[in-house]
């Protein structure tokens, strides 16, 4: 005897498919979500860092290759009274605006290269479990330069016994870059700041006196230290 079924109990039978399917999508997406909050903050730190690894190791391999054509006295020249104190710290600008705008340009060229642009987080580091990390495929991102590289020049003077001035020069390097992945992107601004050269001074120097030739506009001088 075959058995009989009426019109209503289909209708129930599909009602109670759709509601567990929705059910299922509704878990579903409530799992995703706590999953990508849980992964958001991890996602940020871990990709910011790999950025700022990778814009660090570019500055500082630009900066180097380029100082290796200058030092300390093609940079400034020291010139004392008859006393032997320091009358004068005077700096080549010319010569120190070719080695920012060289440092600066060259780094914005290296991370132009697809080679220099791309970093591979695996995917066991996001979920922040300790012996998961390092483990599991990879997830790529872009790193994208945003604009120009900024650049501040900077300098110290530190005692370094009797009438001795150790002088060091710094540059500031600022990146303002763009973290691309298929979740979301960031942005982030990288600054380091890179020893450009240092030198000991012997004699009482002056407490700041630079003689910056060239320069009509007190907009347009370097203050150089702070």
């Amino acid at each position: 005897m075959h058995k009989i079924y009426s019109r209503r109990s289909l209708k129930i039978k599909n009602k109670e498919k759709i509601i567990k399917i929705i059910l299922i999508l509704i878990i579903a997406f409530e799992t995703a979500s706590l999953l990508l909050n849980h992964i958001n903050p991890i996602l940020e730190q871990v990709s910011s860092y790999e950025a700022k690894k990778l814009a660090t190791f570019i500055a500082n391999d630009q900066t180097t290759k380029v100082m290796q054509n200058y030092n300390y006295d093609s940079m400034f020249s020291i010139e004392k009274d008859e006393e032997g104190n320091v009358s004068m710290i005077q700096m080549n600008m010319y010569r120190v605006n070719i080695i920012i705008s060289d440092i600066a340009y060259n780094i914005q060229e290296q991370m132009k290269k697809p080679e220099n642009s791309a970093i591979s987080i695996p995917i066991g580091t996001f979920l922040g479990i300790d012996l998961l990390s390092g483990y599991g495929p990879n997830v790529k991102m872009r790193v994208v330069l945003l604009g120009t590289v900024e650049t501040d020049l900077k300098s110290e003077f530190i005692a370094q016994g009797i009438n001795q001035t150790l002088h060091r020069v710094y540059l500031q390097i600022d990146c303002p870059v763009q973290i691309l992945s298929s979740y979301k992107t960031i942005e982030e601004n990288i600054s380091n700041q890179f020893l450009l050269a240092e030198n000991v001074i012997v004699g009482k120097i002056p407490s700041t006196y630079y003689n910056l030739e060239g320069f009509e506009k007190p907009e347009d001088t370097m203050e150089l230290v702070e």
